[in-house]
């Protein structure tokens, strides 16, 4: 090898890379993987599988284990000609792409959406599934000025609960809401609270013993066969 080849070599050696490395790691120039930084794409916020990766925890005890064995299959016969050229590859049905989404922005105008939950009557057989109702109500306009205070919160629910056997809570947590100060008392800790006294005063506390009860007088009774096979 000569000089000026020897020379021109050390030049590239020395010469850095110009292509940008992303945050979830670059290729060096020589083809090799950089390590990547901070956390994975999985648990990159904003991200589909980040998304998902939160929905199915939550949902952990609905999630059916997949059938055993791997996916359906088998080697078919021959087909046609080919068609026109497929587009870039698709992650299969149900499973996240790797790619980072950008939030969906919030429009300026947005209207209260949904309908209201049924009124409560201080049927303690509906009271779960009234604070159900009502927060499902209010997480979808939270976006909406008013919907997401606390204290507001607490004033709506309020307006849904009729019946002279529960005026007179009612009319107590009403009181309270009189001694708050509307600017430095409107914490998260107002709607807890208020969840928390509501569950104290109207939960089903026969449930358990309901439940027990029916399954231990469940039996089959002909011709209803069909009503007991899921």
């Amino acid at each position: 090898m000569s000089g000026t080849q020897v020379q021109q070599s050390s030049t590239l050696v020395q010469q850095p890379s110009s292509a940008p490395v992303s945050g979830t790691g670059g290729t060096s120039s020589s083809g090799t993987a950089a390590p990547a930084s901070g956390s994975s794409a999985a648990a990159t916020t904003g991200t589909p599988a980040s998304i998902n990766a939160k929905l199915r925890a939550s949902l952990r005890c609905y999630t059916n284990p997949p059938p055993p064995g791997g996916p359906p299959g088998g080697s078919g016969g021959g087909g046609g000609g080919s068609g026109p050229p497929a587009g870039p590859p698709q992650p299969p049905l149900g499973q996240p792409s790797t790619g980072g989404q950008a939030p969906v922005a919030v429009p300026a105008d947005v209207k209260a959406m949904g309908g209201l939950p049924a009124a409560f009557n201080g049927d303690h057989l509906r009271a779960d599934d009234f604070i159900e109702e009502v927060k499902g109500f209010l997480w979808l306009n939270q976006d909406i000025t008013g919907y997401n205070l606390p204290i507001k919160k607490v004033a709506f629910t309020l307006t849904l609960m009729h019946r002279p056997q529960i005026a007179r809570w009612k009319q107590d947590v009403g009181n309270f809401l009189d001694t708050l100060d509307p600017i430095h008392d409107n914490i998260p800790d107002i709607w807890n609270q208020f969840l928390h006294k509501f569950v104290e005063q109207y939960q089903d506390s026969q449930k358990e013993n309901r439940a027990r009860a029916q399954l231990e007088n469940c039996c089959m009774k002909f011709p209803e066969i069909d009503d007991y096979i899921s």
